[in-house]
């Protein structure tokens, strides 16, 4: 868990029982030790906590040999929530999850259901309650070049619905339960996910944020300094707007 101080020493967030923590879901192909960089400035820029995990079967992250998988990646993730609103006793609130590309289903999934397994129940009656812990309360959701699902990112619509059995994070039938506000960033040349994808998942929102279609950029050399300042101002609604709102959407549904 990494933090860093706002800039000027202080700012918005500030500290105490209202400071906001993300959750960080990498993409493809990458590991937390790459993408601390992007961490240390997202916590800077969003002057939040964020919390990066690993997937079962990344990098160093091995539970009995296990290869990557999509049960092992919601695994890994409902393990970062627990972490969170039982260790840490932080409320379902006071969390934002971030996912990139193929963390954005991870990141749907949880963001989709009101109850995680395994979640241990704490001792303070006061704090232990389905508000605090439920996902489905969580503070917001931001997806940087989502995923319909692994199908319809790589074969399209058609596809997909062939072969749905077989198909992996189908975020396309989970994004419309998120009850959270959810800003979508993307770039309209990726050639790895499609800018479709995030259009398509856009319209599914229940409370969508304003999104940001990057001109001319793909999946991998989106610009940070966009995308963390994107990050920043969705967060900074966040707060705000307090854990129960209003907030400026791109238009409640």
């Amino acid at each position: 868990k990494r933090s860093s101080p706002s800039p000027g020493g202080g700012g918005g967030g500030g500290g105490g029982e209202d400071r906001l923590t993300i959750i960080y879901s990498h993409g493809n192909a990458e590991d937390i030790g790459l993408n601390l960089p992007f961490v240390d400035a997202l916590s800077y820029v969003a002057d939040c906590d964020v919390l990066s995990y690993e997937y079962v079967g990344y990098s160093l992250s091995r539970l009995d040999g296990d290869d990557p998988s999509e049960s092992g990646c919601v695994r890994s993730i409902d393990a970062a929530w627990r972490y969170l609103v039982v260790d840490r006793k932080i409320p379902a609130r006071n969390i934002v999850l971030f996912g990139r590309s193929i963390g954005t289903g991870p990141t749907v999934d949880l963001a989709s259901r009101s109850e995680v397994e395994g979640l241990r129940r704490s001792d303070d009656d006061d704090y232990d309650c389905a508000n605090a812990v439920s996902p489905l309360n969580a503070r917001g959701v931001l997806l940087q070049s989502p995923i319909e699902s692994g199908a319809r990112a790589v074969f399209g619509n058609a596809i997909s619905v062939v072969g749905y059995p077989l198909d992996i994070f189908r975020n396309y039938t989970k994004i419309g339960r998120i009850s959270s506000p959810v800003a979508i960033v993307h770039g309209t040349d990726d050639e790895v996910v499609p800018w479709g994808n995030g259009r398509a998942l856009h319209s599914k929102c229940r409370r969508p944020y304003a999104p940001l279609w990057i001109e001319g950029r793909g999946h991998n050399d989106m610009p940070e300094g966009d995308v963390l300042e994107y990050a920043g101002n969705f967060v900074e609604m966040l707060r705000e707007g307090g854990p129960d709102g209003p907030y400026k959407l791109d238009g409640d549904i």
